[in-house]
């Protein structure tokens, strides 16, 4: 869900500034133009607009140049790790080591590639790496920055967010990113999701209809509550047929969760459930009146808000989902934007689900 790259390198606005901002007299400039540090500038700007091969290149040509700058060595690094080439990438960030162990970005590049890499006890070893470069730089937001990048993939949310606090506190060329991440970090802090797969889920830009019934299974446990609800249903639904997650690997959620027929995550018509489709707002809307009003006696849930003016700039109040979007801002689970507009048809992410799902343990007094 991530694009390949992803932010913006963090040497590229520093090394330009260098090379722009000192005002070379013009045999200086034609002697800087010519060396490692103009290469390697233009194989961040290469690495930023995802030309690896191109990247590539322009770092090999730095480095043929002068074998001892170390930069050369850390952007091949950098376009190894964005191949997927971790050995040889934490090779080239090694040797750029070597070169000069005083260079603080082959730190944070070799703590990036540990958390992209992921294995044996990664977090640990890349969280190292960070707090290196930050003794030989104690002011480097790049180094808290991707730090922080480190613990919100190791789902570490608490420690993230003290990260991306002190990004935004240098207020340097990372502050906004960190700030929005920061504000994500809050949020997560306050809904505390419970197990792993709400951890993963969490982050996720958009969610599958299969990624829905996991968090209704294992965040909600939701089976297991229908199942002891004197208001739920009386006998156990039978099982359903679905043809498309016979191999799937949420198949047991999705079983589980489909013999509730909710409204907005049932089986389709011709027999598939299509695990993989994108939950839509309106989706996790419908989803979240069918549940509301299987343990609930109150026969007018599914119908009340139809017909009454609007709450939505851009739903009438006849949309067939209308209830649904209007009981889950009622109730707190849902919320329109700053404009009024509920956007049904956008995709919801991971964090919007959670924080709803957190409404509904409130809601049903399951906390």
């Amino acid at each position: 869900m991530l694009c390949r790259v992803m932010y913006l390198p963090f040497v590229v606005i520093s090394l330009l500034a260098f090379i722009f901002g000192c005002g070379p007299k013009p045999k200086e400039k034609i002697e800087l133009f010519s060396g490692s540090q103009y290469y390697y500038s233009e194989g961040l700007h290469r690495l930023e607009s995802a030309d690896l091969n191109g990247a590539l290149a322009d770092f090999e040509k730095a480095q043929s140049l002068d074998p001892d700058f170390p930069g050369s060595y850390v952007g091949i690094a950098m376009v190894k790790m964005e191949m997927g080439d971790f050995e040889s990438a934490l090779q080239m960030v090694k040797k750029a080591k070597q070169k000069d162990s005083s260079f603080a970005e082959a730190y944070i590049v070799n703590g990036r590639i540990l958390t992209r890499r992921m294995t044996g006890d990664w977090i640990k070893e890349a969280i190292e790496e960070f707090d290196a470069a930050l003794g030989l730089s104690p002011n480097s937001d790049a180094a808290y920055f991707y730090k922080a990048e480190a613990y919100k993939t190791a789902y570490m949310f608490a420690e993230a967010a003290e990260a991306y606090s002190r990004v935004s506190r240098l207020n340097g060329r990372f502050a906004h990113l960190a700030g929005e991440q920061l504000e994500i970090m809050h949020r997560l802090s306050k809904i505390a999701p419970q197990t792993l797969t709400g951890k993963r889920i969490a982050l996720a830009d958009r969610i599958t209809r299969a990624d829905l019934t996991a968090l209704l299974y294992e965040e909600l446990g939701l089976r297991r509550k229908v199942e002891n609800s004197p208001l739920a249903y009386k006998s156990d639904p039978p099982p359903v047929y679905i043809s498309d997650i016979l191999s799937h690997p949420a198949r047991k959620w999705i079983e589980d969760i489909a013999r509730l027929r909710l409204i907005g995550l049932e089986v389709y018509p011709d027999g598939t459930f299509k695990p993989d489709e994108p939950v839509r707002r309106l989706d996790f809307a419908l989803v979240v009146q069918g549940i509301l009003s299987l343990f609930s006696d109150d026969p007018g849930l599914t119908t009340r808000y139809f017909g009454e003016q609007s709450r939505f700039r851009d739903v009438p109040s006849d949309h067939y989902a209308y209830n649904a979007m209007a009981l889950c801002v009622v109730r707190g689970i849902m919320n329109p934007d700053r404009s009024g507009n509920f956007r049904p048809l956008d995709n919801i992410s991971g964090l919007e689900v959670l924080t709803g799902i957190t409404g509904l343990r409130r809601e049903l007094k399951l906390e």
